[in-house]
């Protein structure tokens, strides 16, 4: 399960580790454990490209900074806000499998102007479901563009409220359309909403299983996206309404369809 911070009381910190290795773009900050001292466990410190950095990192900091690509250079989001040390931060941990990731709050956040966060990864993901037959890899990439992506979300509203469902619906089909060929967004995410196909569009579960209506949006309802999700903007049109107009995401969701795209949205949803 993919997880973000819901408890407005918690007060998390940030993990200590013993190093660091900067993405080859600089904006990620990976952050990891080298020896199993003090409850620290590294990844694999296996080094075959002779850089000083094990490979698992540079794997982390080459999605990382795809991730970074295609949100800001392709989709056209705003950055997420700084949090006034160095670049974005990514951690490495030891999480039981099944747990694939975590984005959390800095509470109170570093920066006024928007709610700054940090990113919680395996060390490994070995042991993790798939029917895809992903492997650890693949899974490690899809998990950290989902939870970057609520990274970048909570610069644009970093209180839930009733929409935490919509953080998942998103960072969900952010997943897919980072890494075309990971369909993890289908592997059993969605059976909630296919079980009780009559449940409100805010009302269908955790919002992991919301994924296939987000692509329903952006390669069917906007027609950039037909060819390329990369192309379509709806997502993020929403994303800006929801920040803008101090209402729900389902009365974003909504109102962008009807006014931008000339859908109404039961039809939509029904459809």
């Amino acid at each position: 399960e993919c997880l973000i911070q819901h408890d407005p009381d918690e007060r998390p910190t940030r993990p200590e580790k013993d190093t660091y290795a900067i993405s080859p773009s600089g904006h990620f900050y990976i952050h990891y454990d080298t020896t199993d001292a003090d409850n620290g466990v590294p990844p694999d410190l296996t080094d075959n490209n002779g850089n000083g950095i094990p490979d698992y990192v540079d794997e982390v900091s080459v999605i990382a900074d795809s991730a970074h690509h295609v949100l800001f250079d392709v989709l056209g989001y705003e950055v997420e806000p700084f949090d006034g040390e160095g670049g974005y931060d990514i951690f490495i941990k030891s999480f039981a499998a099944g747990v694939y990731g975590y984005c959390k709050k800095d509470n109170p956040s570093l920066n006024s102007d928007g709610q700054t966060s940090w990113v919680e990864i395996d060390n490994d993901y070995i042991d993790y479901n798939s029917i895809f037959n992903l492997t650890p890899i693949q899974i490690m990439r899809i998990s950290l563009g989902h939870e970057y992506f609520h990274g970048v979300q909570y610069g644009y509203e970093g209180n839930f409220g009733n929409n935490a469902y919509f953080y998942e619906m998103t960072s969900m089909w952010f997943e897919d359309v980072l890494i075309p060929d990971g369909n993890d967004y289908l592997d059993g995410w969605a059976d909630d909403l296919l079980d009780d196909p009559t449940a409100a569009f805010d009302d269908t579960g955790d919002g992991y299983e919301l994924a296939l209506f987000g692509h329903y949006l952006s390669s069917f309802i906007d027609e950039n996206g037909m060819g390329d999700h990369k192309q379509s903007t709806i997502m993020r049109e929403i994303w800006e309404r929801f920040r803008d107009s101090n209402s729900s995401a389902y009365t974003s969701v909504k109102y962008i369809l009807e006014n931008n795209y000339n859908w109404d949205f039961s039809e939509a949803w029904v459809d």
